[in-house]
Order: C-alpha cells, then sequence, then structure tokens
C-alpha cells in the first residue's frame, strides 16, 4: 500500500512541476500578438468582402454611369430606381445579389483607393434608392428584397458604408434617419 501511495505522489509531483514549467514559459514567450491595423496604408474593405476581385473599380465606375453590376453577373443600365425591377435580373441569384447591395462595397474600396468623393455619393444614393424602392409593407416587389440571405447581407453594407462615410462627411442626418428607419424595419 505504501509503494502505491508514493507512486501517487510521484507522479503528483512530476504534473505540478512540469504545469509550473509551462505556465512560466508561456507567460515569458506569449503566442498572441496583438498589431493593430493602420486603415489608411492597408485596403481594409477589400480584404473584408472583394478578396483578390480585379473588378472592383470597373463596377464603381460604372455605377456613376448609371450602369449596374451586381457581382459578375449581366450590367443593368437603367435609371436608379429602376434597377429594383425583378424583370431586370437574368436568373435569381442576379436578383438575390443585387438585392444584397454587394455594389456598394465596390464603391466603398474605390474610394479608399481614389479619394473620389463621388463614390460616397452614388453608394448614399443607392441606399436611399433601395430602400424607397423596396419597402417591407411591399414584401412582394421582389422575391429577394427581403429574403434572410439578401437583407443580412444588405443591412451589414448599408452600416458599413454608412460607417464609413461618416468619415468624410459630416453625419448626414437624412441619410441616418432613414437608415434607422430601415434597421427597424429588419
Amino acid at each position: 500500500m505504501k509503494n502505491n501511495n508514493s507512486w501517487v505522489i510521484y507522479i503528483i509531483s512530476f504534473v505540478l512541476l512540469v504545469s509550473t514549467i509551462l505556465i512560466l514559459f508561456v507567460s515569458n514567450h506569449p503566442r498572441i500578438v496583438t498589431k493593430f491595423c493602420d486603415y489608411n496604408q492597408n485596403d481594409f474593405y477589400l480584404q473584408m468582402q472583394r478578396g483578390e476581385d480585379l473588378n472592383v473599380i470597373r463596377r464603381a465606375n460604372n455605377s456613376l454611369l448609371n450602369i449596374y453590376d451586381f457581382n459578375n453577373f449581366p450590367s443593368i443600365n437603367c435609371k436608379l430606381d429602376d434597377v429594383w425591377k425583378a424583370s431586370n435580373y437574368n436568373n435569381n441569384s442576379h436578383e438575390l445579389y443585387a438585392h444584397s447591395l454587394n455594389i456598394l462595397w465596390d464603391l466603398l474600396v474605390a474610394h479608399q483607393r481614389t479619394q473620389d468623393n463621388s463614390y460616397l455619393v452614388k453608394g448614399k444614393q443607392i441606399i436611399l434608392s433601395w430602400i424607397a424602392k423596396n419597402k417591407i409593407s411591399n414584401p412582394l416587389a421582389s422575391r429577394y428584397s427581403w429574403s434572410e440571405h439578401s437583407t443580412s447581407t444588405r443591412t451589414i453594407s448599408i452600416l458599413l458604408f454608412f460607417d464609413y462615410y461618416n468619415k468624410f462627411y459630416e453625419i448626414d442626418e437624412s441619410l441616418k434617419e432613414e437608415i434607422d428607419k430601415y434597421c427597424s424595419d429588419v
């Protein structure tokens, strides 16, 4: 019996010794290092959403000409308020991406690279147009205007766009009010 107890004591002692050494080593050699990002030197929005997409600037420039490209689907060339009509889309995915407002990411990246405020103005117009033409009280305007996927993606896009937009313009109370109403409907 005495022999069994001594083994238990040796094992416990060994575990305590190894644990102490491990704790001392980890506390003196941390594995996690926090690095702060300088947003002026990094394409934050591109890294978040657009990856290696080479068509970002082309899509952003097209939107300034009222030619709307939603990802790599065919362009929609019409007045902004008419973009949201279901007849403009080639398939369900095209309609889903249009109502997700992924185009706002293109405009953010284009502004970040060029500092041309016309991209921010166009983004604001797109948001206000979408809100005006796709009221939650009329969800049948489009199959995808209020689907879960497009709604969640659009909401993230709108809020990030608005946050970025407010770094370059004084807080736009009318845009803020429209976004607040939109978010209360979501």
